[in-house]
């Protein structure tokens, strides 16, 4: 707590995850989005296509606004 504030992450630095891309394995090994959700993922685009907004996400019954803030950093399209 007492460096938390001295502490700076560049977003440039993160490794984005195409979610329309990837398979369940890979998704899977992301500290955020584990095997169960990345299932659900790849289930859900099986089903009804590609993601077109990030947002879509929310329709799978896992993500939760709590999650979605989690991962929304490290998902591109």
């Amino acid at each position: 707590k007492k460096i938390q504030a001295s502490l700076r992450l560049d977003s440039s630095s993160l490794k984005k995850l195409n979610i329309n891309q990837m398979d369940e394995k890979s998704l899977g090994q992301h500290p955020y989005i584990r095997y169960k959700l990345a299932r659900l993922i790849v289930q859900y685009r099986s089903n009804h296509g590609p993601f077109s907004h990030p947002e879509d996400l929310y329709n799978i019954p896992l993500v939760d606004d709590s999650i979605y803030r989690k991962l929304e950093k490290y998902i591109s399209l």
